[in-house]
Parts: structure tokens; sequence; C-alpha cells
């Protein structure tokens, strides 16, 4: 089992979209992508952020409609059951009975007559799974986001944000030099006055275009997703 999950992970890469105007992010959809390809979204083509594959396991509503099932049945199966036993008796709801009524016949003696009143019939009602609150309850509230200017220790930053810091669509005007994306194995830098425009997540860019303080393109960029509680400092 280990190494076909071990084959498995090398063969592919699992992630999420961080797009909020994707349907595939607003649904959290697990994206599975070949090594070979880009590691980006199908549905929007951004980059994907990286996460464990998902885990297989039985799905709740499944059993619960299963469970349901399985007792409409067994409640029909004793309804017609007791029903056939003998035509002369009747099935009765809750506080309900059945009236019995002897009537000697003079043609016969010792005999008797029984009459059986219905006075209700054995109503199943469907029972109806109710939705897993857990699963709704599990999603913390997603803070809105804005547009605005931000005042950083390094440079002006004019964009989308969120909890204060560059997120979404923006324009980062440096006003020292200073690495570009910390996590950058190659270490680029942007010297004072140059300015980068693309993709920021949690005040990272992630991906965009870096220009001079002229306007010249100098590179375009692309570093992926740093990680959620790293903040990129102010």
């Amino acid at each position: 089992m280990a190494t076909n999950r071990n084959s498995e992970h090398l063969r592919y890469r699992y992630g999420i979209c961080l797009n909020d105007n994707c349907s595939k992010c607003k649904n959290k959809e697990v994206q599975q992508v070949s090594t070979r390809k880009d590691f980006v979204c199908e549905e929007c083509g951004k980059p994907l952020r990286e996460c464990p594959p998902p885990k297989s396991g039985p799905n709740k509503m499944v059993i619960a409609a299963i469970a349901v099932f399985g007792t409409i049945i067994i409640c029909i199966g004793i309804f017609f059951g007791l029903s056939g036993s003998d035509n002369s008796e009747s099935i009765t709801a809750a506080n309900d009975s059945v009236d019995i009524q002897k009537k000697s016949t003079p043609a016969s003696k010792g005999t008797d007559t029984i009459t059986v009143v219905k006075t209700d019939t054995v109503i199943v009602k469907e029972q109806i799974p109710t939705k897993d609150k857990s699963a709704a309850s599990s999603q913390l509230p997603v803070p809105a986001k804005s547009n605005g200017t931000l005042r950083l220790s390094y440079g002006k930053y004019t964009g989308a944000i969120k909890n204060g810091y560059p997120h979404g669509q923006g324009k980062l005007t440096y006003t020292t030099s200073r690495q570009i994306n910390r996590n950058d194995i190659k270490g680029r830098s942007a010297n004072a006055g140059d300015y980068v425009i693309g993709e920021f997540f949690n005040g990272y860019v992630v991906y965009g275009k870096h220009y001079d303080s002229a306007g010249n393109l100098l590179e375009s960029l692309n570093f992926g997703v740093g990680s959620e509680d790293s903040y990129e400092s102010k």
C-alpha cells in the first residue's frame, strides 16, 4: 500500500486553487495534476497551492441514504406480512384499536360471527436525511477582501488587500532595494524605484512582471504560493 501511494505521489501533485473568482477555489476542490504538466488550476490557469492528496473513505450521505432505504424496506415488509396473515385483521395506527363485535347466529347454535371494524390504516413515512451540519460549522468565515493602498517599510502597494497584507491583483513600488520573494532560490531582488505588477498572496509576490523605474520590463516572475501562516513582513 505504501509503495502504491509513493508511486502515485511521484506521478501526480495535488493542489487547491487560490483564485477567489474560480469555482474550484470556492468549492475547495483538490486538483490532481501530472508532474509533467504545469502546476496550475485547470479552470482559471492560476498557480495552485500544494496540499496532501484527498483521503478516500465512505461518504456519510451515501451511508445515511442506504440506512434510510433499508428502514423503509423493513417497514414495508412488516406491513405486508401482517396484512397478509389474516384477512379478518387490520393494522391500525397508534392510539387506534380494532373494535370486535360478536353476534349470535340463530341458524347455527354455539357459533359466533366476528365483525372486524377497521378504524385506520398504517402510514409509512419516509425519513429524509438531514444535512451534515458539522461540515458547515468546520468552515471558518473568510475575511472580506478590499482594495486600497498600503505603506510598507520597503515600498508602496496599491491593489487588493486581505488581513492588512497585499492579497490579489496589485502593484508594488519599491522605495529600497529588497529581495522580491524571500523564498526565491535565485534570490532575485528589486532596486529602489522598481515596481512589480501581478498577483500577491499573503504579502508575497507569487507571479507577475518586474519593471525598472523607467518602466522597462526586466523579467517575468513565477514563484508559486508561499505558506499561509508565513506573511511577508511589512
